[in-house]
């Protein structure tokens, strides 16, 4: 923000579009940056140090920072994000959110010696846990310190789950409601307090662990955060209620389990987090645009902490708070005892000294939203060896809330028209994917001195697909394709410049394609691809049969695994099968950049099966040379070994049906994707054959 609002200061809005703009074109903000603003990076960095030098370095000085005293009970770490550490009630272990390669983990730490305890869930990749919620808010410790609270989701519900330390054991408690959030343990430990969404509004719900029944405390359209037990019989949360409605300024609110509610305190900005100890209430809250840190006792309002770096959670147990301090590192958790915070009493704030919130008014509540679709992506030249280069217009649009996608592709050229159109209905459970396209070529043949035969090639296809979640990762998808081919030979004489029909032309033919596939995927996608995870692919092709319909089945399976050890290293591994069979199948070909790398369409076969293997690195991530002037940026490269076989029947597969290949593939980025060159060594059964084979083409790798 504060750079925008640099380049805002010194250069203009529309330059922030034009960098947007750039950066999506480039894939590189450095450049962007480069060729709207006409400096080098080097420059601009410097240009922005002043910048806030200028108008920062007073506050940086009037605030306070982290002392040296507080002890840092976890650093930093520039690959893995962790947040809202959570203090045991005996002050011995802490929980903590950590995110790494698309995954959130709960975690268990000592807080005494910082070291890992174990790991209690991780979510995002089974569907298990299909999403572990970080960002809703917080873990909670029961009394004995023995159990933890927080929030997931699975099967398409919000779910508390209540994990033992000791043993390992969880328990899960599926809610019926549109999202869960902040759970926090009674005092005996039998019941959870916990923020539940219904029908667009939050109130604060208690959940009995016994015998797992809900209850509703508030019943209001206001806004309720962190709910906190003060005593067995009465509860804290931060809350906007009142006639002047702002989410943005919050009070602390008591109720009791009858759904009494007492206003604490007067507006104090956005509450960020929430804690309880010994009837003191601690919380963290935004005013003037800082996360400061409060202590609501006796009816005092104290200001224990106002730091230059932003606080983002609090939680207290044993004799310690623990704070997570955000800075230009990333979020750092610090052990400090009250007794080390100097106390400043804040009196009763009578006026708002807030930011003015933007109000969207809508004239005509009755009417739905217009749809109005955007442009998210334009391409269309494409290269590689089964096709040549390829120039076409691809458009890809969809409308704000993602209900709608399409996708289309138009190429046309003097003996070649082709054109594919693909929407996406996406607003209910059920997916449904429409296509629609044409393909036409025509070529000539020699006939005779005077005379070609033109032969012309015309495919429509048409096709409706349902796509139903089993959850987040896996899902089934039954659809049906429909062809009409045909296939015309007409002869042109050069000499009168006129049209002959060849006898028993045009032919027709059609083809009506049921399907069903089943699909898993939980990657975890980085800047240059797949990271971490596994996805894959199982189709089943039938046909229908007819004196004119044409007879092709087909199986196939694809599975990708990918592992992320860390840094710029990725580990990918790929194995596919595919077969063939019916009395106008087209067998599919074994050899190229897809699937055995360093060979041509080399073996065909009505079954072919492979494996790649690829070790992923970055080779060079910026070099610039004085001469020639020579840049070069994110020179990705990968070490490869590929092998195949392709085999019309099993009782007669030898070593002539393999091959195999291992090499180099260096991947250029050209801004809408790689540039991959290949130098591949062969080999077979009888050995590593003589010679390097390069090939390349344009695209992404597997």
């Amino acid at each position: 923000q504060a750079f925008m609002k640099f380049i805002e200061d010194r250069y203009g809005k529309r330059k922030i579009g034009e960098i947007l703009f750039k950066t999506r074109m480039k894939r590189d903000l450095f450049l962007a940056m480069e060729d709207v603003l006409g400096m080098d990076v080097e420059r601009l960095d410097e240009e922005f140090r002043h910048y806030v030098m200028e108008r920062c370095l007073p506050l940086y000085v009037e605030l306070g920072h982290p002392s040296r005293d507080w002890r840092i009970i976890k650093e930093p770490d520039e690959e893995k994000y962790r947040y809202a550490p959570s203090l045991s009630p005996d002050g011995t272990m802490i929980a903590y959110y950590e995110l790494h390669d698309g995954a959130t983990s709960v975690k268990i730490m000592s807080a005494i010696d910082g070291r890992e305890i174990k790991e209690a869930a991780k979510g995002g990749f089974t569907s298990k846990f299909e999403t572990i919620y970080m960002t809703k808010g917080k873990i909670s410790w029961s009394p004995d310190s023995r159990r933890i609270a927080f929030v997931s989701k699975s099967g398409g519900f919000d779910r508390i789950d209540v994990y033992d330390i000791k043993t390992g054991k969880l328990q899960n408690f599926t809610l019926r409601l549109d999202a869960v959030m902040e759970p926090s343990f009674s005092p005996d430990g039998r019941k959870i307090a916990f923020v539940g969404l219904k029908e667009g509004t939050t109130d604060v719900y208690i959940l009995d662990l016994l015998n797992r029944e809900v209850v509703k405390l508030t019943n209001d359209f206001y806004c309720e955060h962190f709910p906190e037990w003060l005593d067995g019989n009465h509860l804290v949360f931060a809350g906007s209620m009142g006639e002047e409605w702002d989410y943005q300024e919050e009070r602390l609110y008591v109720v009791d389990l009858n759904g009494n509610e007492l206003c604490l305190t007067a507006p104090l900005g956005k509450v960020k987090s929430l804690a309880v100890k010994d009837g003191k209430i601690y919380f963290v809250a935004t005013r003037n645009g800082r996360e400061c840190l409060y202590v609501y006792e006796r009816d005092s309002l104290f200001l224990l902490l106002d730091l230059f770096e932003g606080i983002t959670c609090v939680s207290c147990g044993g004799d310690y708070l623990v704070l997570s301090v955000f800075g230009t590192e990333g979020e750092r958790f610090y052990l400090v005892k009250e007794e080390e915070l100097e106390r400043k009493k804040i009196p009763e704030i009578k006026e708002k000294e807030r930011f003015i919130p933007v109000v969207m008014e809508i004239e005509d509540k009755g009417k739905p939203a217009p749809l109005a679709f955007t442009v998210d992506g334009i391409g269309g030249i494409t290269y590689d060896t089964y096709s040549g280069l390829s120039q076409g217009v691809e458009v890809v649009m969809s409308d704000v809330l993602g209900n709608h996608q399409m996708y289309g592709y138009v190429n046309s050229m003097a003996l070649y028209n082709y054109f594919y159109f693909r929407y996406f209905y996406l607003p209910r459970v059920i997916d449904w994917v429409f296509d629609i396209g044409r393909y036409a070529v025509m070529f000539p043949e020699y006939y005779s001195r005077t005379q070609d035969i033109f032969w012309s090639y015309e495919l429509w296809l048409g096709g409706i697909s349902a796509f139903l979640p089993l959850d987040r990762f896996r899902r089934f998808e039954l659809g049906v394709l429909g062809i009409r081919e045909k296939l015309n030979a007409e002869i042109y004489d050069y000499t009168t410049d006129e049209w002959y029909q060849v006898s028993g032309y045009p032919v027709y033919s059609y083809g009506f394609f049921p399907y069903l596939a089943f699909v898993f995927d939980n990657t975890y996608w980085g800047a240059w691809g797949p990271q971490a995870g596994m996805r894959g692919r199982v189709e089943y092709q039938t046909c229908v049969l007819g004196e004119r319909f044409l007879e092709v089945y087909g199986i196939g399976a694809d599975f990708r695994k990918y592992w992320h050890p860390g840094g710029n290293y990725i580990f990918a591994g790929r194995t596919y099968y595919e077969c063939v069979w019916g009395r106008d199948a087209f067998y599919p070909y074994l050899g190229g950049t897809y699937t055995v790398r360093g060979y041509p369409d080399t073996l065909q076969a009505s079954h072919i099966a492979g494996l790649n293997l690829e070790f992923r690195f970055s080779l060079i991530e910026y070099l610039r040379m004085g001469f020639p002037p020579v840049e070069l940026h994110h020179l990705r490269s990968a070490l490869f070994v590929d092998a195949g076989l392709a085999w019309d029947e099993w009782n007669n597969i030898n070593k002539d049906n393999f091959i195999g290949s291992f090499g180099l593939e260096v991947r250029f980025w050209l801004g809408f994707a790689y540039l991959n060159l290949i130098f591949a060594k062969r080999f077979n059964l009888d050995g590593v054959e003589p010679g390097i084979y390069p090939d390349f083409y344009v695209g992404f790798p597997f």
